[in-house]
């Protein structure tokens, strides 16, 4: 199966959204049917014998330990010939989200969260079993540092003659004196193996792009298991099987990002250059593992049978961690996980690092994108005009009128994702910088909760002009405002407006729109599959009124809409529907649109019927005017 199911998975798990990848398999966020409640499912990308292997591994795997610090499943399933893991859902963010978004961790913290990972894997090798991919990315953090250990993809029974164990000792990473700056000469933390981080099994999110570091292999039939460079022991690196040994290598190394900001391989990209470092047992310092040095030189040691075994990796953290916190009772956790979405500002351990004020969206819906723009500081461009209604209603624009060369559009726009390395600092906060390309030079700025802002500097019009300086000016009044916290709120929008409306609502259960939907910023912008081999795009817009020049006009439940053949791009159907006109102070009569777009392969008039079938679905669901 290479699509979406058109009904639920075994007649009972409804697939409501694609939230990303687990080891070698896709994860969706689902319905229970039966027991009306949401679990992640999740199936092989793979196709025939082997993916059915894979899959009944990982099932058995998961299936022989019920930990409060592992992701629980719940069922297997087969829906024609696919196999499928029914499994627990956690809408909380992997530890490599938060070390992207907020830089390394105190060492207390980290300390706190290795002692429940280090419970989770010795209930496991007690079992007989070995992960074989602890990483950032696999590890779920939740209200009060909960920690949960996800995706058992690459895990396999424990070697039958393990090797000798003695107490820790064995050199690891050295020591060396308190922080000084910043780690990685401003590099991201992240994943550090180049794998999907934003959504592991059961995790809520979308995913991440690629992080430190190369891509993850995988697990052969033969049980060879590959694991993550990043963070793999060296006799792993060197072909050795996956221990109970180099799981406690990888707890360490996990640890060791969360404090260093990178795989104690180093902030490196490249898959064949951590082989060789993990081949050759290659291991930085640790200059900001404070008291958490001890526990990483015994974790981190070359010789397996130095490193110490779960139970006693617990007991090494604990002295670290300090007291844990008094876990939340379901009520408690329910309204704490909620919150997760808005911010993430627990910290266990006195020395945690956690800038005060966060940057905050709050609620995306009322969030305002022109608060982050100042159009004073542009105008040493040229005269300057705020529009605020230009596009979407996550969007704010400030026209750039020069006298020669063109005009410049100065855009923020609010975004869901997260934003690649390397990355500079401005005004404190991180930013991704592009190169000028083909008129435009973008900035991007990461924000707690799975969310991104964008400013975009684009030449509007003939000429040629410098757009990096522009954008860096606008990027820095932007970060300036983000660094306060939460970002102000707009003016709420009027009855009847589409800023109100779910616009992945609209079209949810239509026929031909195939789930998962994609959801865009605040439910704004939606992407599908469709029928007859097409895909669905639909967002909202605001535009000066729209006559017969831009498209056939059509009366679709009660509202004027336009139809353009190839309109936005070819083999497409554009289909605009005007959901309410409004005088704006900056543009005069302004329109808000319904703008859906159907494409697929020749002409783009054969996918106007379609587009219009369901672009009429959705205005029969748009509020009152």
């Amino acid at each position: 199966m290479t699509g979406p199911m058109a009904g639920p998975i075994a007649g009972r798990y409804r697939l409501e959204e694609q939230v990303g990848l687990g080891g070698m398999g896709l994860v969706w966020r689902a319905t229970d049917l039966e027991l009306r409640r949401t679990v992640a499912v999740k199936r092989s990308q793979e196709t025939g014998p082997r993916a059915g292997r894979a899959l009944r591994r990982e099932a058995r795997t998961a299936a022989v330990l019920q930990h409060p610090h592992v992701v629980t499943l719940y069922d297997v399933v087969t829906d024609g010939e696919q196999r499928w893991l029914v499994m627990e859902y956690v809408p909380w963010r992997s530890l490599a989200q938060l070390l992207a978004e907020s830089g390394p961790i105190g060492p207390a913290r980290a300390a706190a969260l290795g002692v429940q990972l280090a419970e989770a894997l010795d209930a496991l090798h007690a079992k007989g079993v070995v992960h074989a991919d602890v990483k950032p990315g696999n590890v779920l953090v939740g209200p009060q540092d909960a920690v949960k250990l996800i995706d058992f993809g690459l895990s396999r029974p424990v070697p039958s003659v393990p090797g000798p164990r003695r107490p820790p000792g064995s050199a690891g990473p050295v020591p060396a004196g308190p922080r000084t700056g910043p780690s990685a000469a401003g590099a991201p933390a992240g994943d550090g193996d180049g794998s999907t981080a934003g959504q592991r099994d059961g995790v809520a999110g979308r995913p991440e792009r690629a992080g430190i570091g190369g891509p993850t292999s995988s697990t052969t039939d033969a049980g060879t298991v590959g694991g993550t460079p990043a963070f793999q022991a060296p006799e792993v690196a060197a072909g050795g099987p996956a221990t109970t040994a180099a799981d406690l290598f990888s707890l360490g190394a996990t640890l060791y990002a969360a404090v260093e900001g990178h795989s104690p391989y180093g902030p490196v990209s490249h898959p064949a250059a951590l082989h060789r470092r993990a081949l050759a047992g290659a291991l930085l310092p640790a200059p900001h593992a404070g008291t958490l040095a001890p526990a990483l030189t015994a974790l981190l040691s070359t010789d397996p049978a130095a490193r110490p075994e779960a139970a006693t990796t617990r007991q090494l953290l604990t002295a670290t961690a300090g007291p844990r916190p008094r876990r939340l009772g379901r009520t408690a956790a329910a309204v704490a996980v909620a919150a997760l979405t808005a911010a993430f500002a627990v910290a266990v351990g006195g020395d945690a690092v956690r800038p005060a004020p966060r940057p905050s969206l709050g609620d995306p819906a009322t969030a305002d994108p022109c608060a982050l723009l100042d159009p004073s500081g542009l105008r040493r461009y040229g005269d300057v005009d705020l529009q605020t209604a230009y596009g979407n209603f996550n969007r704010c624009d400030v026209i750039v009128d020069r006298e020669h060369g063109g005009d410049l559009d100065v855009q923020v726009e609010f975004d869901v994702g997260t934003v690649p390395g390397p990355r500079a600092t401005v005004a404190g906060l991180p930013v991704h910088r592009e190169k000028q390309d083909d008129g435009a030079c973008a900035r991007e700025i990461p924000v707690p909760g799975g969310y991104r802002v964008w400013v975009v500097a684009v030449l509007d019009g003939d000429g040629s002009a410098e757009l990096c300086p522009v954008a860096d000016t606008a990027t820095t009044a932007a970060a300036t405002v983000l660094r306060r916290g939460t970002v102000p709120r707009r003016h709420p929008f009027p009855a009847g407006s589409l800023g109100r409306v779910d616009g992945c609502a609209l079209l949810r259960g239509v026929p031909g729109v195939a789930t998962p939907i994609e959801r865009g910023f605040a439910g704004w912008d939606c992407a599908a599959d469709g029928a007859e081999h097409t895909s669905l795009r639909w967002r909202f817009d605001r535009n000066e009124p729209l006559t017969s020049e831009d498209g056939r006009p059509v009366r679709l439940a009660g509202r004027s809409a336009f139809v353009t053949a190839d309109g936005d791009g070819d083999g497409t159907c554009l289909v605009q529907v005007v959901q309410r006109r409004y005088d704006d102070p900056a543009n005069g009569p302004t329109e808000e649109l319904l703008y859906l777009v159907v494409q697929g392969d020749g002409a783009g008039a054969r996918r106007c019927p379609l587009a219009e079938r369901l672009a009429g679905a959705a205005a029969r669901r748009l509020p009152p005017r």
